[in-house]
């Protein structure tokens, strides 16, 4: 055997040694911060150790990440299983499938589950099986209060967390009493473009303004991009917009384009599906990156766009943005409410944009590319979540109480889950019996509503409609009625909203002005 097959296998030894990453994507791999940070995660330590990917069926119209894999990732593939949404309560099929993936991918396994509370729970489920050598990591990605309720739930199965903002470490531990030093800040990282933005438009009559992210108005409020570009336009300022994204109100943000096409002072063209390589490049042509979300943790689209050289506009309020920009320093952090309607978004984003000139915007752009070749390079991420898992790995395993019910979501008819409290139902009833013989929109059709649905049922007389924020839920039906969004509950007759939700109670309570001004009360149920 010659001397460099020698050091071929015990190369491989040594990678097949390390405890391997094996990272759960409920939503498949399409267009999202999470699916990105998984992609470069896996990508990024594959060279030295196990790495795999667990994907699931993806949700319908859901857009495809166009990102490469390295050869060396595993796939296990679960996209002919059903949906992980549906899930409700019974999570039998995805403990066996974890478990499989697991086995396959050989040695100790550290298990990353994201997003959605049941592939937490399959996870846990594991960790009382003491023939299997695995222990589980909770990542908070959004300051969404979702990430942060399901990490507090599994604590006594999570061998260690991590989150990507000081704010959503500093609300893991405030509910991990006595474990506070099992989390930890690792924020994200990206690749760092050019070392200077020599080849960027830094004059000339038109104003280069960029999006890229989700195509989501619930919590990326995108209908505000439009909304600015009219406030531009109104005001005389030549622009050109570029939204790169697809999802769930990709199809209305097409409609708002196309009413203002044929205009003379601007440009907004919406490109659904571009890979990294595209968007970088797109990025690296842009003055101007703008982000009107209601609520963020640390965003990738951010840091990408700083790390181009653009001078970044953001909402800042629930949002982990400002560790990594300084106002009027590094970008311009906006105060706008997370509750203010996707108009003044826009309005407050077409502001900041005409309140810094060109010359302004090149300066802040490129502080913040030093910022993110500083604190948010790749190389720093992955070697600070390498040394995590070791760490997991190293420790005792931290295992679900057999007593306990793993799964996050309830079975049918079963009041009482990770995220809908067991008194709901009591709650829920006190609240509509107090408005008999009012016409009431119930807002939210989400799992709340879902587990509550025997309730709402004995109020059929009384419900008028359900709103939803997301789009993509507006114009079906829910227990028979029509699904509209927010602002058309007045119109839909309502005299009465009931805020139907635990975990977002407090965010959609924020905006309640919006209906009180139409003359409708709104009612919360818990305190």
């Amino acid at each position: 055997m010659s001397g460099s097959s020698t050091r071929s296998i015990r190369a491989d030894k040594r990678w097949m040694s390390r405890p391997g990453v094996l990272i759960i994507l409920p939503c498949g791999l399409t267009v999202g911060g999470v699916t990105s940070w998984a992609v470069r995660l896996v990508n990024g330590l594959c060279s030295e150790r196990p790495c795999g990917l667990v994907l699931h069926r993806p949700a319908p119209g859901a857009a495809p990440l166009r990102a490469g894999l390295d050869d060396r990732v595993r796939i296990f593939d679960l996209s002919d299983g059903p949906l992980v949404e549906s899930a409700n309560g019974d999570i039998g099929w995805l403990v066996r499938s974890y478990k499989d993936a697991a086995q396959r991918l050989g040695g100790k396994a550290v298990l990353f589950p994201s997003l959605l509370g049941d592939c937490y729970g399959a996870c846990a489920a594991l960790t009382r099986d003491i023939a299997l050598d695995v222990r589980v990591i909770g990542w908070a990605h959004s300051e969404n209060g979702y990430d942060v309720r399901v990490l507090a739930h599994y604590e006594p199965a999570l061998s260690r967390a991590a989150a990507v903002s000081r704010r959503l470490v500093r609300d893991i531990r405030a509910c991990w009493s006595g474990r506070e030093a099992d989390v930890g800040l690792i924020p994200t990282g990206v690749e760092v473009g050019k070392e200077t933005g020599a080849e960027r438009p830094r004059t000339g009559a038109v104003r280069t303004i960029v999006y890229t992210g989700r195509m989501d108005e619930g919590v990326k409020r995108v209908s505000a991009l439009v909304h600015m570009s009219d406030v531009l336009q109104a005001r005389g300022e030549r622009h050109e917009l570029v939204i790169v994204g697809d999802g769930p109100a990709g199809s209305e943000i097409d409609r708002m384009i196309l009413e203002r096409s044929g205009a003379g002072t601007r440009r907004i063209e919406r490109i659904a599906n571009a890979g990294p390589a595209e968007i970088r490049k797109i990025l690296s042509k842009s003055e101007y990156f703008v982000l009107p979300s209601r609520l963020e943790g640390l965003s990738v689209s951010m840091l990408e766009a700083m790390s181009e050289g653009c001078c970044c506009v953001v909402t800042a309020e629930n949002s982990g943005a400002s560790e990594a920009i300084e106002h009027d320093v590094s970008g311009v952090l906006l105060e706008t409410r997370s509750g203010a309607t996707a108009e003044q978004a826009g309005a407050d984003l077409a502001a900041a944009v005409l309140a810094t000139s060109r010359v302004r915007a090149s300066e802040l752009g490129e502080r913040a590319r030093q910022v993110a070749r500083e604190r948010f390079g790749l190389a720093g991420h992955l070697a600070a979540v390498s040394a995590l898992v070791d760490a997991a790995a190293a420790g005792a395993a931290h295992r679900w109480p057999e007593e306990k019910e793993a799964a996050f979501t309830a079975r049918p008819g079963v009041v009482g889950s990770g995220t809908v409290p067991g008194d709901a139902d009591i709650r829920l009833r006190q609240v509509m019996d107090t408005l008999r013989g009012r016409s009431v929109a119930i807002h939210g059709t989400g799992r709340h509503s879902e587990e509550l649905s025997h309730v709402l049922r004995d109020y059929v007389n009384e419900i008028r409609a359900f709103l939803d924020d997301d789009p993509a839920r507006q114009g079906r039906d829910f227990l028979g009625k029509p699904v509209v969004a927010p602002g058309e509950a007045a119109a839909m007759g309502a005299t009465d909203v009931v805020i139907s939700s635990h975990l977002h109670q407090d965010q959609i309570w924020s905006r309640k002005d919006e209906h009180e001004r139409r003359g409708v009360r709104v009612h919360r149920i818990y305190k």
